[in-house]
């Protein structure tokens, strides 16, 4: 089989590798010496697959079309939670924990107590394998200021058969933030760290930090360039610092949309606006945010700003501070403008590096279709 498969001819090929999964299909490029001149063919790699298990009904265990949800990776689990859409017109969101084996394509059940409605709230990923979720919205303008934290057994191998996952408030202190939905949340070495958003009446510039071991929170004073108020922007964690960028700002002092990126040295806790160039985005929120951290790459797709959106992706490289579109058509039912979606990097295999999508509002409708793109 392997012979009749080598001597097909390299456009028969590369459609015979294209049925692959990137797992299968990395693994197979790197261990057969003929295969690597295909499988590095741009045209193999630079395209958005839908992520499904055709043998698999789509439907089970899928959770609903949502977007304004949260999701992050664990090794090789998409874990999904909360959202909406304007079908329930925000008035009742979801409360699912919803579990996608990125290397079956498959929806996985979870084992859980009851876990709160949220829409515009944020997921995070602790250093103990917590999932721990933030603030946003029930849906009928209530922000909220509590902290729940998801625990996620360490066991890899019951990850294959459905995680096991206990819900547990997590205590608050009298000195606390704002209730706030549309921020953004990142977490190092054990703390939480909580910037800007939207309170119900007012758009907010405010940074704080939770010590998860000791569950109290401080209000921080960083010095520097600061963002300014803003909500529906998003960050990522690299090498000490935290990224934001984009977002909208509506209040007294400004009515504007954003596309500039500011660094928060966490240790020195200052601030700076970053020079950046090259094909710098246009403003932007509400898009998807992704950073490869062995590439030193953050990832921007699609967005919104208030009057269209966006359907482009485009990569900042974390030390030279350039720009760059890249070029990667998303599908025909995306192309219209993506955003309320969420962006997570996975890694399958050593060396290689796969922006997944998720969700999103999209040509007035909500997906819950999962999609890939190999870097």
């Amino acid at each position: 089989a392997k012979m009749v498969l080598l001597d097909l001819p390299v456009d028969a090929l590369e459609r015979v590798l294209w049925y692959l999964d990137v797992r299968t299909l990395g693994r197979a490029c790197r261990t057969c010496r003929a295969l690597r001149g295909v499988g590095a063919e741009p045209r193999l790699w630079r395209v958005w697959r839908e992520l499904q298990d055709p043998d698999h009904p789509v439907w089970l265990l899928q959770p609903p079309a949502t977007a304004s949800h949260a999701a992050c990776i664990v090794g090789d689990t998409l874990w999904v939670h909360g959202g909406g859409n304007y079908k329930t017109c925000f008035t009742k969101v979801f409360p699912a924990l919803s579990a996608l084996d990125l290397r079956t394509g498959r929806w996985k059940t979870t084992t859980m107590l009851p876990l709160p409605r949220l829409a515009e709230h944020t997921m995070v990923v602790t250093d103990s394998r917590e999932l721990l979720v933030y603030g946003g919205t029930n849906g009928s303008n209530l922000t909220f200021d509590d902290h729940e934290g998801f625990y996620v057994e360490t066991n890899m191998s019951i990850f294959e058969n459905g995680a096991q996952v206990v819900s547990k408030w997590l205590i608050n202190t009298v000195k606390s933030p704002r209730r706030r939905s549309s921020h953004v949340a990142v977490v190092s070495n054990d703390k939480l760290y909580v910037f800007g958003g939207w309170d119900g009446y007012d758009t907010m510039e405010d940074l704080w930090r939770l010590d998860l071991k000791t569950q109290e929170w401080e209000l921080l004073h960083p010095s520097g360039e600061k963002p300014g108020r803003r909500r529906t922007h998003s960050a990522v964690l690299f090498r000490g610092g935290l990224y934001v960028f984009g977002g909208y700002c509506e209040c007294s002092e400004c009515s504007r949309s954003f596309a500039d990126v500011h660094r928060l040295d966490l240790d020195a806790l200052t601030w700076r606006m970053l020079p950046a160039t090259g094909n710098v985005p246009s403003p932007r929120g509400r898009c998807g945010v992704a950073v490869d951290e062995e590439g030193g790459r953050m990832f921007v797709l699609g967005g919104w700003n208030r009057v269209d959106m966006f359907s482009d992706l485009y990569m900042f490289d974390l030390a030279t501070f350039v720009w760059t579109r890249v070029d990667a058509e998303l599908p025909r039912e995306l192309q219209s403008g993506i955003c309320q979606h969420t962006l997570s990097v996975w890694c399958p295999v050593p060396g290689i590096t796969v922006l997944v999508l998720f969700g999103g509002y999209v040509a007035a409708d909500f997906s819950n279709k999962t999609y890939t793109f190999r870097l």
